[in-house]
């Protein structure tokens, strides 16, 4: 996981906090919900990596953004962030946060991209095939890439299987331009 030292450890802080307080599904919708919102919304990142905004005005803007929306831990651990000038690390937070806990509690991430979007029979194939490998909680992120013309290219921990039309036109250029029959000049 990259990221800063200071945003790992704050994660973990974060973690431990909450499975302390017994919160730590809340904990995790929030801080996927954080992390979305902060990487939606580039105009919030700006303000919170701004110099020239105090620290109470980030503040007010963050608790009008989450209050009722989050949990008391994660508002608190937001205003302990703006407290101590670390506001704008929340979104390395988040994503460490979810890493901490996709870790704990073994779920992998597979990366689809498709040509078009997946219908639900298509999703299952994909889990099953998925499945034989990697195991039972698998968590499927989907991508769109009309450059694959078909097909889909599944990655998941250090493993990729690539069964687009774009490949297998590349293969079959690459065959094709090995042709042994062809005398060379």
């Amino acid at each position: 996981m990259h990221g800063s030292r200071a945003a790992n450890r704050y994660a973990k802080s974060l973690y431990q906090l909450s499975i302390d307080q017994g919160v730590l599904e809340e904990v995790y919708a929030d801080m996927r919900m954080i992390g979305q919102s902060l990487h939606d919304s580039k105009d919030l990142v700006s303000l919170l990596k701004s110099p020239i905004v105090k620290t109470d005005r980030k503040w007010k803007v963050l608790e009008t953004i989450y209050n009722g929306k989050v949990n008391k831990v994660t508002l608190a651990f937001i205003r302990l962030m703006t407290q101590n000038k670390r506001e704008a690390l929340l979104e390395m937070i988040g994503e460490h946060f979810v890493f901490l806990y996709k870790q704990y509690k073994g779920i992998i991430t597979a990366e689809v991209t498709a040509a078009v979007s997946l219908d639900e029979d298509m999703k299952k194939k994909i889990l099953s095939i998925i499945g034989k490998t990697a195991g039972s909680n698998i968590e499927i992120v989907e991508k769109t890439d009309p450059s694959l013309i078909g097909g889909f290219i599944i990655k998941f921990g250090d493993k990729q299987y690539d069964a687009s039309v774009a490949h297998r036109l590349k293969e079959l250029k690459k065959a094709f331009s090995e042709n042994p029959y062809l005398p060379e000049f």
